[in-house]
């Protein structure tokens, strides 16, 4: 495979949200996610963050690749 397939990587990421609700369940996956609210510790909220920030520099990237061509 020449370039990476997008398509790929979405129907990956999809398949991989499906089975955390499997497991844990619709409310816990998203009670996971929070960044703030009652039972959110700084831990939880410093990971969180973290994962974020990592999303928005994926994006980024994606976007300054797609602009290059």
């Amino acid at each position: 495979m020449e370039y990476w397939s997008w398509r790929l990587l979405a129907i990956l990421l999809a398949l991989q949200i499906v089975r955390w609700i499997r497991r844990d369940g619709v409310r816990n996956v998203l009670r996971s996610m929070r960044l703030w609210g009652e039972g959110v510790s700084v831990e939880q909220r410093r990971e969180n963050l973290a994962g974020l920030g990592i999303l928005l520099v994926l994006l980024l990237l994606g976007v300054l690749f797609g602009l290059a061509d």
